[in-house]
């Protein structure tokens, strides 16, 4: 399991510059997680229809209920001090060609110290980066987050070398060390002799 930590930004260092704002975001409620398990479950399936494997692979279904409605759960239902509003859930963005990029976050969860959690990322590029995290800097420094963490990213891949490449952000990434809990909340009940493979590395179904 790979990981990924950041410096998140206090607020009041957060610029308007043209850099930040290249796309145009929106954060995600409660309310529209029906909606965005819908538009996730699209894409994996199609993911797992495009792959080309001996055997069986498998992924956990983001419109199975309750799933997604963890997210809104799990960090406040252990937060040392609640959360005073309701927080976003996520962010999302639309390029002109009508490609949809997701990213899902948790702002509470006081096990893993003073972090954000980006627990899914949907079609993320390297040119999103800058204004996605310029976005998360405003929700993580109220909430009295420090840094932000994402699992399941490949190391080596545009995406890791483009956010290492931003200035500030003193990025750290590798193996993640074995922790107490903080799974991926899915198991396998194929036969023991099949080799299945799970194909989800993220951290937007963990427990």
């Amino acid at each position: 399991m790979t990981e990924l930590v950041w410096d998140i930004l206090p607020e009041c260092s957060v610029t308007d510059s043209a850099d930040a704002q290249t796309h145009k975001w929106e954060w995600i409620s409660k309310a529209e997680l029906p909606a965005i398990a819908d538009k996730l479950k699209e894409s994996m399936t199609s993911d797992l229809l495009d792959r080309k494997a001996s055997g069986t692979v498998y992924r956990a279904d983001p419109t199975s209920p309750g799933l997604l409605d963890w997210l809104n759960v799990r960090g406040p239902w252990l937060a040392y001090v609640k959360p005073q509003h309701e927080e976003p859930l996520g962010i999302r963005t639309t390029s002109p060609d009508g490609v949809e990029t997701i990213v899902l976050i948790c702002a509470h969860n006081e096990h893993i110290g003073a972090r954000l959690l980006i627990t899914c990322v949907q079609n993320l590029t390297p040119d999103h980066l800058p204004s996605l995290l310029t976005q998360l800097d405003t929700v993580a420094d109220r909430a009295g987050r420090k840094e932000g963490w994402i699992w399941g990213l490949e190391l080596e891949g545009e995406l890791v070398s483009a956010w290492k490449g931003l200035k500030g952000r003193n990025v750290v990434s590798g193996v993640r060390a074995e922790q107490v809990g903080h799974l991926l909340g899915v198991a396998w009940y194929g036969d023991e002799n099949d080799q299945g493979e799970f194909a989800e590395w993220q951290m937007w179904d963990w427990c």
